[in-house]
């Protein structure tokens, strides 16, 4: 309700208050009074919202000061903010022309799934794609994963952060290894909790379910959000449209500019 209504729940503790607050299905924003530095932390990193307040009212978000967006049920399809840095994507279709140049050192995680490549069957040239691949994204969330304040106004913070997200990869006959191992290591990179669904065995540990099952789970919306290495089939839209799922299909790409941004959800933290 949008209007002078005021619903109160009493809470034992913080942590009670953040479980309350995250036991609702959205999560559009949420505010803290609190004089205690480790109570803003510890708020800041188990409460679930888009746009997150300390001493200041929960509404008034302003362009690039404060993108606006949700969470869950407050939030739909890729979630980039509006007023953000990542909202014009929602107007492109993008395409890798060529491989990315920018790297830094991989991290151990990374490191060991490279120990199961030798289970697939890649060329020279995919084995180039994949090394620039994970060298990219290396680089890419060493930048996104600080957390800034582009606004930089006196009496104010506003910081913009990214949390990693909880995804189902699903896996069929038709997907590429390559694009499969590259999914798997954006996820890991950015430490998204990442299921993998497949019809038949994985050299990964994998849910093994056909396509009856792996629909049927998607309409009870147990994947809310599902990253494929294929264009999606008509039967999982429907089941997809039925939960409110959100199927991302688009090519797997080399820059982690981008491709990393699907395992992330986009957090605006704003302290007076």
């Amino acid at each position: 309700l949008f209007g002078p209504v005021l619903g109160v729940m009493r809470a034992d503790s913080l942590k009670h208050a953040i479980d309350l607050a995250n036991g609702t299905p959205y999560g559009l924003t949420s505010g803290l009074q609190s004089l205690d530095q480790r109570e803003h932390s510890h708020w800041l990193n188990y409460i679930e919202a888009g746009n997150l307040y300390i001493h200041r009212t929960i509404t008034g978000a302003i362009v690039r000061r404060q993108p606006f967006g949700g969470t869950k049920a407050s939030s739909f399809g890729n979630g980039s903010k509006a007023g953000g840095p990542n909202y014009l994507r929602e107007f492109l279709r993008i395409s890798q022309t060529s491989l990315p140049q920018e790297k830094h050192s991989i991290s151990d995680k990374i490191n060991a799934l490279i120990f199961v490549l030798n289970r697939f069957q890649l060329s020279p040239q995919d084995l180039r794609v994949w090394t620039a691949s994970i060298e990219n994204y290396a680089y890419w969330w060493r930048r996104l994963n600080q957390t800034r304040d582009s606004s930089k106004i006196i009496g104010q913070d506003n910081f913009f952060r990214y949390f990693p997200r909880k995804m189902c990869l699903r896996i069929t006959p038709s997907s590429s290894s390559l694009d499969v191992l590259r999914s798997c290591a954006a996820a890991l990179t950015v430490g998204a909790n990442l299921t993998l669904s497949s019809s038949e065995q994985f050299p990964l540990p994998t849910n093994i379910e056909d396509e009856a099952q792996f629909l049927n789970r998607v309409r009870a919306g147990n994947y809310p959000r599902i990253r494929l290495c294929q264009p999606s089939s008509h039967e999982l839209k429907k089941a997809a449209l039925e939960s409110s799922s959100h199927v991302i299909d688009v090519p797997v790409l080399a820059n982690g500019r981008f491709e990393l941004l699907h395992y992330l959800r986009e957090v605006s933290i704003s302290t007076d």
